[in-house]
Parts: structure tokens; C-alpha cells; sequence
């Protein structure tokens, strides 16, 4: 994404890959993109996804009342939507607020943790469209983050762009499912067994998918999403992967 936006770090990346032995991506479209700029050096790619820190991700076991309190939330909602992220143009708020203007209940919470430079527009366009049940609370860290993916019955990745979307992985490792756009490493680890991926800047089509969740049309195992994100995208795992891609490099070096 950098690449794209500033000329001034292309002679460090031409470089840096010239003189590289292995290019990680994090996704396949991550791998798509890298190749398209640098096709002489596509045997040199090598995708490995990011992983996350399941000390840190896991499902909380207390109420979704007791959970709201800890932001001192004190109405006791029947059901929470959910966002984590930096309040910026590309991770696509406003779309999610558009669509809770068509999903908005009395007893549906939209909960949205993340700081950034869209914050005062997106507080704005919570006003214009007369939003009763949405509710920011600001930067928030990870004890925090896996309370809100805990009490949320449903977790949105409503990106214009994103790199690999790891906060998607972090709402499935605490059982929640993930309605996100289909951006960047989203298509490679969201299936229908763990969330929904639908069209980016679809105000409807997201209203429509949330609205299948909170009223029980689609629903998932918890304890699936839990045991899918740890068993395929622990630290642990993306760790062995880089073992493994040092030991072939240092075997072909070495002619073993």
C-alpha cells in the first residue's frame, strides 16, 4: 500500500528485494500485488500469513452485561455489533455506519474501538444519520479488545484496503464471527464457517449479512472459530513456518 502511495521508498524496496534470497507475503493477494510490481523476482516470493498471540485472543467466559460494564456500558443490549481499528478512510467506518442506519435497534449496540483522523467525520456522520446505539470508546488494548471480540455476536472488517486483517483473526480466536470485505488475506482465511466476506462500499449488502447473524439466520460454532484460528494461525504456527523457510534456505546454501 505504501508502495503505491510514495515514489520515495521504491529505490529502498528495488534494493532490498534485489538483494533478498526469500520475499515473505502475507497473503495471497499480498503475493498478487508484490508480483505485479517486481515480476523478475516472483521464485523468490513466499507467502506466510501473520499470525496472532492466543495468550492475548481468547474467549472471555463472563456476561455480555458484565463485559459492557468494563466501558461502562450500563444498558444491557441483546446484541453487540462490533469494529477494532484506527478510524481512517481505507478501513471503511462509515460504511458500517451507514448500514447500522438500516440495522439500528433499540436493543442492537454498535461498538467502535480505534483512535485516528476520521474520528470527528465519523462522529459527525453518526449525528446526520440520528444514531441512538452507537457508541466509540476510543484506543484500546488487547485485554480490552478481547473483552469487546468476547461480548460482540458479531465482529466487522468493513475495509477499503487492507494488508492482511488481522484483527479479523483475532474476533474468530475468541469464537466471535467476522463479516469483512473481500480485502487482502480476509479472502484467504475467512470461510463460511467462520464469518461472511462481502463486496467493499455495500452499505446494503453489510446491513443485510449483520442483520442474518443478530437474528439467528446464519449461525456459527464458537468453538469452531476458536479451534480454527489457534490450530492454523497461532504465533506459533507462522513461527515453525519461518524455522522451516530458514532450515531450506541454509540446506540449499549448504548443498545438503
Amino acid at each position: 500500500m505504501g508502495y503505491y502511495e510514495s515514489n520515495k521508498y521504491h529505490r529502498h524496496a528495488d534494493k532490498a528485494i534485489a538483494g533478498a534470497e526469500k520475499v515473505i507475503t502475507i497473503s495471497n493477494n499480498n503475493k498478487q500485488k508484490v508480483s505485479k510490481i517486481y515480476p523478475d523476482y516472483e521464485d523468490k516470493l513466499v507467502t506466510i500469513p501473520n499470525g496472532y498471540n492466543p495468550e492475548s485472543f481468547y474467549r472471555e467466559n463472563k456476561s455480555k452485561e458484565e463485559l459492557l460494564k468494563c466501558f461502562n456500558i450500563s444498558k444491557n443490549y441483546e446484541k453487540v455489533v462490533c469494529f477494532a481499528g484506527r478510524l481512517a478512510q481505507n478501513k471503511g467506518v462509515d460504511i458500517l455506519l451507514k448500514s447500522a442506519k438500516i440495522y439500528e435497534k433499540e436493543n442492537i449496540l454498535t461498538l467502535i474501538a480505534g483512535a485516528g483522523n476520521e474520528y470527528k467525520a465519523l462522529n459527525l456522520l453518526k449525528e446526520k444519520l440520528e444514531l441512538k446505539n452507537v457508541v466509540f470508546v476510543g484506543d484500546q488494548n488487547h485485554e480490552a479488545l478481547r473483552k469487546i471480540y468476547s461480548l460482540a455476536d458479531v465482529c466487522i472488517v468493513p475495509s477499503r484496503q487492507e494488508a492482511f486483517g488481522l484483527v479479523a483473526l483475532e474476533a474468530i480466536a475468541c469464537g466471535t464471527p467476522v463479516i469483512a470485505t473481500k480485502e487482502g488475506g480476509m479472502t484467504d482465511f475467512i470461510t463460511k464457517d467462520v464469518g461472511i466476506l462481502v463486496e467493499k462500499e455495500n452499505v446494503e449488502q453489510l446491513a443485510e449479512e449483520i442483520n442474518k447473524v443478530l437474528s439467528g439466520e446464519k449461525k456459527f460454532d464458537k468453538k469452531y472459530l476458536q479451534s480454527y484460528a489457534k490450530k492454523n494461525y497461532s504465533q506459533e504456527n507462522l513461527m515453525n513456518q519461518l524455522i522451516n523457510l530458514y532450515e531450506e534456505m541454509r540446506e540449499n546454501k549448504s548443498g545438503v
